[in-house]
């Protein structure tokens, strides 16, 4: 049995909506958590998951719908992506200029649908794009999405000094973790750019954090990546 929580909330920054759903099973297990040697790093995951919440309420949390709008280099587009967890996500790009681009990616496949088409597979790094921009399913499950982390110091990020969480991504890339020192809230992520030679950075960094039904989400992000800055806010 499943209890099904909407909640929608307007930005400050004009007209644009942004709606954040999370579903919550209404019994079960929690999700298991990792193995990892680094117990230093798992008790910062879990003070970063209390100041969200908590560990329970969080693990109550079976998909994640976010819908955001957005503006970068080459004009606005929307973003919508359908977390399924663990391991299932639906991304949709709409932009004015183009058709839209939908993609699936369920564990390691993936298919990109167009109407005229159908269903096509896709290659790993498209599949990595689409991972990269489940960014509420990387907060809620810290632990998951990247897999043996450990402590690695602390260092300035997007204006807080953080402490720094150093490991992998879903796809094996390297990824890093920065949580805010004064309070363990996630201040983003430096991942692997998928389609860029050498693996160049995305810089992510997560703001305007606020409640979303028993837990706190962040509802904005800004990418910056050697094409520029895009600014998302859910």
């Amino acid at each position: 049995m499943r209890d099904t929580l909407p909640f929608v909330t307007r930005s400050a920054l004009g007209p644009w909506l942004v709606v954040l759903v999370l579903i919550h099973a209404a019994c079960g297990l929690p999700p298991a958590r990792p193995d990892t040697e680094d117990n230093a790093a798992v008790r910062l995951v879990m003070s970063a998951e209390r100041a969200m919440g908590g560990s329970d309420p969080l693990a109550k949390i079976h998909a994640i719908i976010a819908e955001a709008q957005c503006r970068g280099p080459d004009g606005e587009f929307t973003t919508r992506v359908e977390t399924l967890l663990p391991d299932s996500v639906r991304f949709v790009q709409r932009r004015p200029d183009r058709p839209p681009l939908e993609i699936l990616v369920v564990g390691d496949r993936g298919w990109r649908f167009a109407p005229e088409v159908g269903p096509t597979p896709i290659e790993e790094p498209l599949r990595a794009v689409v991972r990269g921009r489940e960014l509420h399913a990387m907060v809620v499950r810290m632990l998951e999405r990247f897999p043996e982390l450990r402590r690695a110091g602390e260092a300035p990020f997007a204006g807080h000094s953080c402490l720094v969480l150093e490991g992998t991504d879903l796809t094996g890339r390297p990824a890093t973790v920065y949580l805010r020192a004064e309070d363990a809230v996630p201040a983003g992520f430096r991942l692997a750019d998928p389609l860029a030679p050498g693996g160049e950075p995305i810089v992510i960094d997560l703001a305007d954090w606020r409640p979303v039904g028993d837990v706190r989400l962040f509802h904005q992000a800004t990418f910056t990546t050697r094409a520029g800055v895009s600014r998302w806010v859910y």
